[in-house]
């Protein structure tokens, strides 16, 4: 079975032969042999973990079985669409976001599907993508990211500081506290900050050596 997980704009020509690795394509890759052999009937709720909203395919290109157990899940409903098999996932949860609930840092602190399939409905409050990051306004509660963990991403809220901690297996949780929330990727900012003091005392001793007489 082919299969892709994209943005909303869809794969792009760099994406062609560019190899799947990490921890959160095993993750997919359970999902989808969970789904498809008949193991769960909550396949929205196993999918809503990678923020998938949507899965789509043109008619004729998946196997009947495949759409069977498809049909079969509990959380996953078909959109009529000709020429297309469209089916929409309203569990999903947004790429980044603040989720209340207590039961939520429990069930993302293992790599157990059966804890993800058990979780409750969560209030979430989506965050928006800006500068290379996350921000938003929400309740305290845990931030989650679904990116490949990482250790350089920081979320920032109520004057402190959080470092991540993997989610699910792959994926990153943060708590937070109320108000103003910002999710970054900081190696890369303090890396360009070191290059420009670098680069500033290179000047400063050019400046320092130039030859007398010289402006």
């Amino acid at each position: 079975m082919r299969y892709a997980i994209t943005d909303r704009d869809g794969i792009t020509a760099l994406d062609i032969g560019r190899s799947g690795h990490g921890d959160g394509y095993a993750f997919l890759d359970e999902v989808l042999r969970e789904i498809v052999g008949g193991q769960t009937r909550h396949g929205g709720q196993l999918l809503a973990a990678l923020g998938v909203r949507f899965l789509v395919a043109e008619e004729g290109d998946v196997l009947p079985t495949v759409l069977d157990r498809l049909d079969t899940q509990v959380d996953l409903f078909r959109v009529p669409a000709g020429g297309l098999v469209i089916y929409r996932n309203p569990r999903q949860l947004p790429v980044a976001s603040v989720v209340e609930g207590e039961g939520f840092p429990e069930a993302a602190g293992t790599d157990d599907l059966a804890a993800l399939v058990r979780l409750p409905d969560v209030a979430v409050t989506p965050l928006e993508s800006s500068d290379g990051g996350f921000t938003g306004t929400a309740p305290a509660g845990t931030t989650y990211v679904a990116e490949q963990f990482a250790g350089g991403w920081r979320a920032r809220s109520a004057g402190a500081s959080a470092e991540p901690r993997q989610a699910f297996g792959w994926a990153m949780t943060f708590a937070t506290g109320s108000g103003q929330v910002q999710v970054r990727y900081e190696d890369d900012t303090v890396r360009r900050v070191e290059m420009l003091l670098l680069g500033l005392l290179w000047l400063a001793a050019l400046w320092i050596t130039r030859k007398p007489g010289e402006r």
